[in-house]
């Protein structure tokens, strides 16, 4: 959130209201007129790759206010620094709002191709899968664009729900940021390591914890976090595709041009994921902040530009007002009671953050843990189209001469030969962030300290582990009978596995 010390120094440069008069009326307003309460879609604020999350010094124009509508509730309020980069918010709010659809929307179509695969109404070929990944592909990026015709989702940016080019409503609209708040159901951060910094971010979260039961309504995303997740969902993407071009059950004849793209897949795959792990690495260094932020959070540290600049305006050279006595003196009304000491609402503020947000943020986004379920929804995307394969494999039946227990067991064998891939895409993300943040930790602490060499030291290392778990399905299911049990002991062995390290995270 832009500083309101800006403001401040625009209306006593631009507005015929004098800045005294301004001064003795700022104060932050948990009430605003119903026609400044504005929201967005947020198919609007994700229009043309994210453009309006690019930084806050472009061209302030009215036809910007003009996207969002009064309102007298909203989705989500969206708090982000305006200084991170609009490419990793973009991809943070993907993951947050369209990855749960993308991945329920690809189950169904794929359940739904290996149906009529089945019936014969599609052809039974391997190309019906990419049906799958294009209707990922659409749902990811296009899924607010999509839901917009029913019910569309509506937050909060504050470059397009205050208006950017009136300077006294501007003002208004940033003194009323409580106002918004107490209409947002949820409060969602997208985190860069300036987020806790920031006066008016910290503001912003004051604001949903002041009310108990708004609390548990504040959700951290590491804007580098979702896109590692991103990352990995493209490797396992072209892994899970090169994959299924070379083994494809379908078409026993071996032809060079299956040979060539499966090849072209796996030599992608073997390039790209040591740069993935160079990238985690580099990225750890900001997540590592995340937890040292939140377990010695004092917003008495938090940064404000009119403090920095001394309270002088680089152009006009004119006295500008103090924001962090006006976010200290509304906090004082929200947490302090009569009788404390001087300053003890703010150490009781500092209090909640560490023992009600802390927890709760590292225990899905500290250190080197991911947030399962958008874990669970991007890591299986890549796997999830050759369900078809699978269902279109159990229609045909198993081979003859087995007994109805044997065909159970040809019939789990069978899920389980999809279901292998997926679940060991989740393993691999999950062992990619624990190498990555102990490769920033050798990186910082011992003799390597080059981020190439770990990346592909670790990278080579997360690719024998893989291979390891893959290698015991694929002997055991090759070479006992089809109605034999044992290869489903080394998928039981990957769910523990991947449990134990969800659970318990790296060592």
């Amino acid at each position: 959130m832009e500083d309101v010390s800006r403001v401040g120094s625009m209306t006593s440069k631009g507005s015929s209201i004098e800045s005294s008069v301004v001064l003795s009326e700022r104060s932050l307003k948990v009430e605003m007129p119903p026609e400044l309460l504005r929201g967005v879609y947020l198919h609007e604020c994700l229009a043309q790759w994210g453009k309006h999350w690019a930084s806050s010094d472009t061209v302030e124009r009215a036809s910007d206010v003009r996207l969002s509508r009064p309102t007298q509730r909203i989705d989500n309020f969206l708090s982000h620094d305006w200084k991170t980069s609009r490419w990793l918010k973009l991809a943070a709010l993907l993951v947050v709002f369209n990855s749960r659809a993308a991945a329920v929307g690809t189950l169904l179509v794929s359940v739904g191709v290996g149906i009529l695969r089945a019936s014969h109404v599609l052809p039974d070929e391997a190309w019906t899968v990419a049906i799958g990944h294009a209707t990922w592909v659409c749902i990811f990026f296009g899924w607010q664009r999509l839901r917009s015709f029913c019910r569309p989702r509506t937050v909060f940016l504050d470059k397009l729900c205050i208006a950017q080019h009136d300077v006294a409503l501007k003002e208004q609209g940033i003194l009323g940021l409580a106002a918004f708040l107490a209409i947002a159901d949820e409060l969602t951060v997208l985190w860069s390591p300036r987020t806790l910094q920031r006066l008016w971010c910290v503001y912003e979260i004051s604001t949903f914890l002041r009310r108990p039961e708004k609390r548990k309504q504040v959700k951290v995303m590491p804007v580098k976090l979702a896109l590692l997740l991103c990352v990995n969902s493209l490797s396992w993407f072209v892994v899970a595709g090169g994959y299924s071009v070379i083994s494809n059950k379908s078409s026993r004849e071996v032809t060079w041009t299956r040979t060539l793209l499966g090849s072209l897949c796996m030599c992608f795959a073997a390039v790209f994921l040591p740069w993935t792990y160079y990238v985690g690495i580099g990225m750890m260094e900001d997540l590592s902040t995340l937890p040292k932020q939140l377990s010695n959070f004092r917003i008495q540290d938090a940064e404000s530009t009119c403090c920095s600049r001394r309270h002088i305006h680089p152009e006009t050279q004119q006295v500008v007002p103090c924001d962090r006595e006006l976010v200290f003196a509304t906090l004082q009304q929200w947490f302090g009671r009569p009788g404390d000491a001087p300053g003890k609402y703010l150490v009781d503020f500092n209090l909640l953050v560490r023992k009600e947000l802390a927890p709760s943020v590292l225990k899905s986004v500290g250190r080197d843990h991911l947030p399962v379920w958008y874990t669970l929804y991007m890591a299986v995307s890549g796997s999830t189209p050759f369900l078809s394969d699978c269902i279109s494999l159990l229609a045909k039946g198993p081979p003859a001469n087995l007994s109805s227990g044997g065909t159970v067991i040809w019939g789990t064998r069978t899920f389980i030969s999809f279901a292998y891939v997926p679940v060991l895409a989740i393993l691999a993300t999950r062992l990619n962030l624990c190498f990555c943040w102990h490769g920033f930790r050798m990186a910082h602490h011992s003799a390597c300290r080059s981020r190439f060499c770990l990346a592909v030291l670790l990278s080579q290392l997360g690719v024998i582990i893989i291979a390891t778990f893959w290698a015991l399905f694929f002997i055991s299911s090759n070479h006992v009978e089809a109605s034999s049990w044992i290869p489903i002991v080394p998928f039981l062995l990957l769910l523990a596995t991947t449990a134990i390290l969800f659970r318990t995270g790296c060592i």
